[in-house]
């Protein structure tokens, strides 16, 4: 329960998470955005591959959204159990809300046997990978590591 003074007990919220760790295990957890894919050197460190732009990488291609979830759980975390709930389900909401829309702006090329790729209505930027592939994981990551913000776990 909340101290006398108001402020949340440590079991009230999330204060107590080790957030680098917390967000760490999810990444370990969830799918790479496409074309990613994890690989590991001799000694086995982990590194990441991106074929179809040729670029190697020792971060997560998703660790650039550490920070977005460091900001909800510092906005959410000392709240009330009720209100940070509310907070968490706002985030939410906005990225379920940015992805639809984000997948809505590419469409489909290719028919008659020709094997299909992606173009962006906006950019006309192309890839192979189905959008689905690319920025649902991102989504899927943030949904993931929030809802054990929201548990303190």
């Amino acid at each position: 329960g909340a101290a006398a003074d108001g402020v949340p007990a440590a079991d009230d919220a999330a204060s107590d998470t080790d957030l680098p760790t917390l967000l760490k295990d999810v990444l370990n957890e969830v799918p790479l955005p496409a074309p990613w894919t994890k690989l590991h050197d001799a000694e086995g460190h982990a590194y990441y591959v991106d074929r179809a732009a040729g670029k190697t990488s020792l971060t997560h291609p998703l660790e650039s959204q550490f920070r977005e979830l460091e900001i909800l759980h510092f906005t959410c975390s000392a709240l009330p159990a009720a209100q940070r709930d509310a907070c968490i389900d706002r985030w939410q909401a906005k990225w379920q809300e940015d992805a639809a829309q984000e997948l809505e702006r590419w469409y489909c090329v290719g028919n008659d046997g020709e094997e299909a790729y992606y173009c962006h209505r906006d950019t006309g930027q192309t890839m192979w990978q189905h959008p689905a592939e690319v920025f649902l994981p991102e989504l899927y990551f943030k949904r993931e590591a929030s809802e054990r913000l929201r548990k303190g776990k």
